[in-house]
């Protein structure tokens, strides 16, 4: 994929094991790693502390005839893939779906969200 030098947003690539998924919208991602906090002490000094933050990837995904909702559901042990118009990759390994992911007649659409103790941006 052609990269221009400025794009930061456009479209996105999603594959899970290797599958492209045919996704739509805001997709969103968080890397995972530990969370910087703030400590005080009573003499006004502060101190840094750490907790680790899992990862997730989610967005929305088109429910066509060839979507298989219910094993996006519930899938667990995937790796996903998310491919950013800036030539960014953002790979979730041995990710879980977490979202209730309820479909929307309307739109015709469902949410989804991948959480991984693994997400990390690799290009």
């Amino acid at each position: 994929m052609a990269v221009h030098k400025r794009r930061v947003a456009g479209i996105i690539y999603l594959q899970i094991d290797g599958e492209q998924i045919r996704a739509k919208g805001s997709f969103e991602y968080l890397l995972s790693g530990v969370k910087n906090e703030s400590i005080a002490n009573a003499d006004g000094t502060i101190g840094i502390g750490g907790a680790f933050v899992p990862g997730y990837i989610k967005g929305t995904i088109p429910n066509y005839n060839e979507t298989d909702h219910a094993a996006l559901k519930f899938c667990e042990g995937v790796t996903v893939t998310l491919e950013l118009s800036n030539g960014k990759i953002i790979v979730a390994k041995d990710a879980f779906q977490t979202d209730d992911s309820v479909g929307n007649v309307e739109s015709g659409e469902f949410p989804v969200q991948f959480d991984s103790e693994n997400v990390e941006e690799v290009r």
